[in-house]
């Protein structure tokens, strides 16, 4: 399931384009996805965002149909992203205490814990990055 990236411009709370159709997010998801919006709305054209429910386990953000540059799930108990990172920041970040948690750095997205929402703002140029990457596929070359 799928919607479109668009917010209220006056309260900031998410719209669907598709009345009968909402990705179910939590009051933590909804302020994490209203950060990300915020970082991205100067930097690219929302209208190719969309969130999409791919698992119960957690809310992917795509630019496109196959860039998924942002995967999250916070709950009370699980707070964690996921970044689709770039081929440049791989060598910046590869030994940042950000990705921690991330044992393979070969795979395309970079899994990290955060203790809370505030916390995603440490990722965004990790985020601005990826959504404005069109290397959606370098791994696979």
């Amino acid at each position: 399931m799928d919607i479109q990236f668009k917010f209220d411009s006056l309260t900031h709370e998410l719209l669907s384009t598709h009345e009968d159709k909402l990705v179910s997010l939590n009051s933590y998801e909804k302020e994490a996805l209203k950060l990300i919006y915020e970082m991205l709305v100067s930097k690219v054209d929302l209208s190719a965002i969309t969130l999409k429910k791919i698992s119960d386990s957690y809310t992917s953000i795509f630019r496109g149909e196959y860039n998924d540059f942002v995967r999250f799930k916070i709950t009370d108990r699980t707070k964690w992203i996921s970044i689709r990172i770039t081929e440049s920041d791989r060598d910046l970040y590869c030994n940042s205490p950000l990705f921690i948690a991330q044992k393979n750095k070969n795979q395309l997205h970079w899994k990290a814990k955060i203790n809370s929402i505030d916390d995603i703002h440490n990722f965004k140029s990790l985020i601005i990055n990826s959504c404005l990457s069109t290397q959606c596929d370098y791994f696979l070359k």
